[in-house]
């Protein structure tokens, strides 16, 4: 959801900028970035898993969102796996990268509601550490993945509310295609930056 991390490669590159051109850097003032550490619950193999995750991207006329996002498994999940010829116990691992859009079609001074989707690649696999302690990766796979979603949320405070989210991961790696669901705290960064970090820019900047 909308909480932060990028920002200090933005602030340097605003910082090297003079006001006209910071303002064309924001499309013509209509283009706002956006950050945020996101999780979700979800099935993987059968099993219940949650995942966590960080996107960074823009936004343009407060309606339309484009970015690139990573997400990563952040349940601890032992498997049987066979390696070379024998089982064993393997540590189940899974991430992957995904082009994320979203457009907000409801918004209020209180609710907003969007429609999105991530599109990307996955890796799966099995992490098993022999008696000596080495590590072995068993089973990798690639492979495609879609997540269409519809996310909403309720402001508390301008800059803290409640959301949830509910989407379809779809995969043709086996165990992979489940629903998953998303409920709690967000921290709006939108409104954080309009009235506390782009002030501080532009003052800055006509310095």
């Amino acid at each position: 959801m909308k909480k932060g991390l990028p920002l200090l490669f933005f602030t340097l590159l605003c910082l090297n900028c003079n006001a006209n051109t910071f303002d064309s850097i924001l499309v013509f003032k209509n283009l706002e970035p956006d950050f945020g550490l996101d999780g979700f619950n979800t099935a993987v193999r059968g099993h219940n898993v949650n995942f966590s995750g960080i996107k960074a991207g823009v936004q343009w006329q407060g309606k339309y969102t484009v970015g690139l996002s990573y997400y990563s498994l952040g349940s601890s999940l032992d498997e049987n796996v066979s390696y070379f010829g024998k089982d064993v116990r393997g540590r189940l691992k899974m991430g992957y990268v995904a082009v994320y859009t979203e457009y907000t079609f409801y918004e209020t001074e209180k609710w907003e509601f969007n429609l999105g989707n991530k599109t990307g690649i996955g890796r799966i696999y099995n992490r098993y550490t022999d008696p000596s302690g080495t590590d072995y990766k068993i089973g990798t796979s690639y492979f495609p993945l879609l997540c269409p979603y519809i996310s909403g949320s309720y402001k508390l405070l301008y800059w803290l509310g409640i959301g949830g989210s509910l989407g379809m991961t779809l995969a043709p790696e086996k165990g992979v295609t489940a629903p998953w669901v998303d409920l709690g705290i967000e921290i709006y960064f939108k409104p954080l930056y309009q009235r506390i970090v782009k002030p501080k820019l532009k003052r800055e900047l006509n310095k």
